[in-house]
C-alpha cells in the first residue's frame, strides 16, 4: 500500500508536468536541438546554476537551524538537512504539500527532536517563509512587475494568493496579541455554534476543527515573540538567502536565453515561483509548465519561455524530488511518513529546552 501510494503521487506529478509541457508545445515553435542547447552552457554558467543549486539545501538547513535556534531547540545540520530532503520530496508530490510538514518532523524525531518541537520548527518555517514570499510577489505586482495574466490565473493567482496570504497572516497578526485573539476566537465560535443551520449538518464539526487549528497556530507562533531581536536578522535572512537561490537559478536561465533585463527578469522568477506555491496542483504540476510563456512572455520566445521553465523546475523541484527519493530509499523513511506515524512514534526522547517549550 506505501509504494502504491507513492505510485500514485509520482504519477500524478509526471502526467500533470507531461500535460503542462504539451500545452506550452503546442504555441512554441520547438527548434531541433533546442533542449541540447543547455549543456552547451558556458561552464561559468554551469557552475553557477550547480552552486544555486546546493545553496537551496545550504538555505533550508539555515531555515530549519534559525528557527530551531529561534525556539530553544538544538538540531545538528545533519538533522536539518534530512528535514529539508523529506519535506523537498512530500511537499512537491502531494496535493496541497500535505506531507511535507509530516515528513520533515518524522526525520526530526530521528535526530532525537520530539515531536512537539519538529512540529513547532517546521509549522514556523513553513508558515512564515511562505507569507514572506507571498508578500513579496504582490509587493512586486503592485510596483508593475506581474505578467499580463488571462482572467483564469488572474482567478487562481490572485484570489488564492490573497487567501493563502490571509490564512497564514490571520495567525501570525493573532501571534502579536495572543490572548485578545484567542477571546475574540472563542466568541466567534460561539456565535457560530449557536446558529442552527450550522448545528443540523457536519458545519458544527468543521468550526470547531477549523477554531482549534488556529488557535494552535497563534500559540505555535506566539512563541516566536520571546525570542531576541539577535535572532530575527538569522531567520530573516535565511528565508531570504532561500527564496533568492530559486530566483537566481531562473534569473541565469532567462539571461541565457536572451533576456536583457535582470530587474524585470529577478521580479517575474519571484512571482512565478508564488505561483507554484499557491497553484492547486502538487508543486504547481502542469500549471507551472503551461504558464511559462504567460510568466515570461514580455522576455523571451514561447520556445525559450518553455525552455527556460523546464529546466528551472529540473534543476529544482524534479532533481529535489529524484534526490529525496534515492536519499530516503537509503536511509529509510518513506514507509513511516506515507503512513502517518502517530505521535508516539519511534522518537519520545525530550530535551529539555523542548520540555520548557511544551510548558510555556
Amino acid at each position: 500500500m506505501v509504494w502504491l501510494k507513492m505510485a500514485l503521487f509520482l504519477g500524478a506529478f509526471l502526467i500533470l508536468t507531461g500535460l503542462g509541457v504539451w500545452w506550452s508545445l503546442t504555441g512554441a515553435d520547438i527548434a531541433p536541438g533546442l533542449w541540447g542547447e543547455f549543456f552547451d552552457l558556458p561552464i561559468p554558467t554551469l557552475l553557477a546554476l550547480v552552486t544555486l543549486c546546493v545553496s537551496i539545501y545550504l538555505a533550508e538547513i539555515w531555515r530549519y537551524r534559525s528557527y530551531a535556534a529561534a525556539f530553544g531547540i538544538e538540531l545538528s545540520a545533519l538533522g536539518a538537512f534530512e528535514a529539508a530532503v523529506a519535506n523537498f520530496l512530500f511537499a512537491w508530490i502531494t496535493p496541497g504539500a500535505a506531507l511535507g510538514a509530516p515528513a520533515s518532523v518524522y526525520m526530526l524525531s530521528r535526530r532525537g527532536i520530539s515531536w512537539e518541537s519538529g512540529a513547532l520548527i517546521s509549522f514556523g518555517k513553513s508558515m512564515t517563509g511562505a507569507a514572506f514570499l507571498l508578500l513579496a510577489a504582490f509587493i512586486l505586482m503592485l510596483c508593475g512587475y506581474g505578467p499580463e495574466l488571462t482572467p483564469a490565473l488572474q482567478f487562481l493567482f490572485l484570489w488564492s494568493g490573497f487567501g493563502i496570504l490571509s490564512f497564514f497572516a490571520g495567525p501570525i497578526i493573532g501571534a502579536l496579541w495572543p490572548e485578545s485573539t484567542m477571546r475574540f476566537v472563542r466568541r466567534a465560535e460561539a456565535n457560530l455554534l449557536a446558529l442552527s443551520w450550522i448545528q443540523r449538518g457536519p458545519g458544527a464539526g468543521l468550526v470547531q476543527r477549523a477554531v482549534l487549528s488556529f488557535e494552535e497556530a497563534v500559540l505555535r507562533l506566539s512563541l516566536l515573540r520571546k525570542i531576541g531581536w539577535r535572532l530575527w536578522p538569522h531567520l530573516l535572512g535565511a528565508q531570504l538567502a532561500y527564496f533568492l537561490s530559486f530566483a537566481g537559478i531562473a534569473m541565469i536561465l532567462l539571461e541565457a536565453r536572451g533576456a536583457a533585463a535582470p530587474l524585470e527578469s529577478g521580479a517575474l522568477s519571484i512571482i512565478f515561483l508564488a505561483f507554484t506555491y499557491v497553484a492547486p496542483t502538487p508543486g504547481g504540476a502542469g500549471l507551472s509548465e503551461a504558464a511559462a510563456g504567460t510568466f515570461f512572455g514580455a522576455l523571451l520566445s514561447p520556445a525559450n519561455c518553455l525552455w527556460v521553465v523546464v529546466f528551472f523546475r529540473s534543476l529544482t523541484l524534479y532533481g529535489q524530488i529524484v534526490f529525496g527519493m534515492l536519499y530516503l530509499l537509503i536511509v529509510g523513511g518513506i514507509r513511516e511518513i506515507v503512513t502517518r506515524p502517530n505521535k508516539d512514534g519511534p522518537s519520545k526522547k525530550d530535551d529539555r529546552n523542548a520540555k520548557e517549550i511544551s510548558r510555556s
